[in-house]
């Protein structure tokens, strides 16, 4: 499992006994998610105020994944079950962008938020095409 924790990445493979910084390199001075990939434990995802970055080595090392997006503060990211590769990113005072190339390039999408900060992005399990996403303000 993985944890965000401000200036690193940690990584515990114990279930959270211990745990392992595993965020070197990774640029902003603020991490603020974390998330694996399903069915793929080597493949991590965070969100800095450096950018999205994506690791593939379980956090050994990361590659910047922001082609197509506006660098800022990423407090929520989440993957849609429904469809290979696709996530939808929030960036603080920004836009929600979605990517379907696994990060490779993102589209900023339609704003449908009153305050513009969205603290979760759900998919609903019955139906991943229901997308639930919880604003700053309600």
């Amino acid at each position: 499992m993985y944890s965000a924790a401000y200036s690193s990445v940690y990584r515990s493979t114990d279930a959270g006994i211990t745990w392992t910084a595993c965020g070197a390199g990774v640029p902003g001075n603020t991490i603020r998610t974390v998330l694996t990939v399903p069915g793929e434990s080597s493949t991590v995802y965070c969100g800095s105020t450096g950018g999205m970055f994506k690791s593939t080595d379980c956090g050994a090392t990361w590659n910047e994944v922001n082609k197509g997006i506006v660098i800022g503060k990423i407090p929520a990211v989440s993957f849609d079950p429904g469809s290979e590769g696709t996530a939808f990113a929030e960036f603080i005072d920004n836009a929600i962008f979605k990517t379907t190339d696994d990060g490779l390039s993102w589209e900023r999408q339609p704003t449908v938020l009153s305050c513009g900060n969205v603290c979760n992005i759900l998919f609903e399990a019955e139906d991943p095409q229901r997308r639930w996403m919880l604003e700053a303000s309600g």
